[in-house]
């Protein structure tokens, strides 16, 4: 007869984990796998879970294993959400614990990293991010002064074959850049796009995996914008929000992050180049020409020829609601990505490379390291080919 290992750890930290992930007892008993009043009675400390169960719970909650062993509960570590821009002040907003998961979790990756940078005692050095728009300069020459500063060239993304290439290239210029670029996997792109937690060192940027790669790209460089205003936000990327009913801060962000998608005198250059191809300028041909060109949406596309008063607003206005209708939904994912995809996709290359490098290091256990990137050992081998370990 199999004897279970039942957790020795204190009912309180299994209820305060669960409060701290915003979660209702019957979701969060569901995704565990037990009852409601299997849970409560976990809670209350009628029972104990088995250590199998226990670290499921981890693993719902987003909490690593060590913290339902604490003597008292910490501090939550998620942001408060009072913290971030474009949450509407007039009124209560009610936020789903997918989100609140979400911010923790970016939240603790940072303190993880930190951690881990300060164990090395400065003998592992990480870019700091350094830079510094002002609302007052032009957004033209801020988006042109941000690709120069993440080193992309014009040259470089001509030669992007895909979208997904374009946004993996995007995201690690800027962890090249001090940033730790993470994806969330459980938000609808209706509630968040994209946010950012604007701390130094190490700020972070989080975009949704639910939405397009263009999407995601946009999103990225509009937070990073807010990254440089030292302004953490949780982003839409719908500039409404104030009582005149535009947010002048997401309207320029969303003007710069256009800009360094889409510069000014190369979209010119290719306009004219598909001119003299016979191209009608502007038919959808051209402008979907021109969205694979840049590796952006055709949206994007049609903003930035307004913006450059290239066409009217009339026109804008017409497509854009043409591009809203065609949108597709939130994506559901297409079936399940192998484990070390889906936790690179979700941890970025660069916290990646820094929890494996330090697990070989000897700073944190093979068991820490698996609960730091939420795999376990046997997918570690794919993710280091990747981050190059």
């Amino acid at each position: 007869m199999t004897t279970k290992n039942y957790a020795l750890v204190e009912p309180k930290m299994i209820a305060a984990a669960r409060a701290q992930s915003g979660m209702p007892e019957d979701v969060a008993a569901k995704k565990i796998g037990i009852s409601p009043e299997r849970l409560n009675a976990w809670e209350t400390g009628q029972v104990r879970p088995t250590l199998k169960q226990l670290r499921k719970a981890a693993w719902v909650y987003r909490q690593s294993l060590a913290f339902f062993y604490l003597p008292a509960v910490p501090e939550d570590l998620t942001p408060s959400l009072s913290d971030f821009r474009r949450l509407p002040k007039t009124k209560a907003r009610t936020v789903s614990f997918e989100l609140v998961l979400e911010l923790r979790e970016a939240s603790i990756r940072r303190e993880i990293a930190l951690d881990l940078i300060q164990a090395y005692g400065g003998t592992w050095v990480e870019p700091e991010f350094s830079f510094s728009p002002d609302t007052s300069e032009n957004p033209e020459v801020v988006g042109r002064r941000l690709r120069e500063y993440l080193q992309v060239g014009f040259e470089a993304q001509k030669r992007w074959t895909s979208k997904r290439e374009a946004f993996n290239e995007w995201r690690r210029a800027a962890e090249s850049h001090g940033i730790l670029a993470f994806q969330a996997a459980s938000v609808g792109t209706d509630e968040m796009r994209g946010f950012s937690i604007a701390k130094s060192p190490l700020p972070v940027v989080v975009v949704n995996r639910k939405d397009a790669y263009a999407g995601r790209i946009f999103s990225l460089l509009h937070e990073i914008i807010h990254l440089g205003l030292r302004m953490s936000a949780l982003c839409n990327l719908r500039e409404g929000g104030t009582s005149s009913g535009v947010d002048p801060v997401e309207v320029y962000c969303n003007h710069v992050a256009g800009a360094a998608v889409v510069p000014a005198s190369e979209l010119q250059q290719e306009a004219e180049a598909l001119s003299r191809r016979g191209f009608q300028l502007w038919e959808d041909t051209a402008i979907e020409h021109l969205a694979e060109r840049f590796s952006t949406s055709c949206e994007v596309i049609v903003r930035r020829l307004l913006i450059l008063d290239l066409v009217t607003k009339d026109f804008y206005e017409k497509k854009r609601a043409e591009y809203l209708e065609k949108r597709p939904p939130t994506k559901k994912g297409e079936g399940f990505p192998p484990p070390a995809v889906d936790a690179l996709s979700k941890a970025g290359h660069a916290y990646a490379r820094l929890v494996i490098q330090s697990m070989y290091d000897n700073i944190i256990t093979p068991n820490d390291a698996s609960d730091y990137l939420g795999i376990r050992l046997r997918h570690f081998r794919s993710v280091e080919e990747q981050v190059g370990i």
